[in-house]
């Protein structure tokens, strides 16, 4: 059986270290970034994250400046094997409001 990507904006396998935060919040979390869509991102993290929460994510370059910094509103979080949390979530364009 082949592995068909069946979702109309397919996802890239990037692995990329990643910084999170509770909106609002100052306490920043390091991440892994799985996979990027243009809707939607998955992540590992050891902090959860409450679905339907907003949580402000940041690549960083080597050089330490913000290479790309976007806002996700969480879908689903589950517990993973080794006591991480694997983070599914919809990405927030910049024109849409979050209430």
């Amino acid at each position: 059986m082949s592995n068909i990507e069946k979702r109309n904006e397919p996802r890239i396998n990037i692995q990329c270290e990643i910084f999170c935060k509770l909106q609002g919040s100052n306490k920043l979390y390091e991440a892994l970034c799985l996979t990027l869509s243009s809707t939607g991102v998955s992540l590992v993290c050891q902090h959860p994250f409450e679905v339907d929460s907003v949580v402000e994510v940041s690549i960083i370059q080597e050089t330490a400046m913000p290479m790309l910094d976007f806002l996700i509103t969480v879908a689903r979080c589950q517990v993973l094997e080794d006591g991480g949390f694997e983070i599914g979530a919809i990405m927030r364009l910049p024109e849409e409001s979050i209430e």
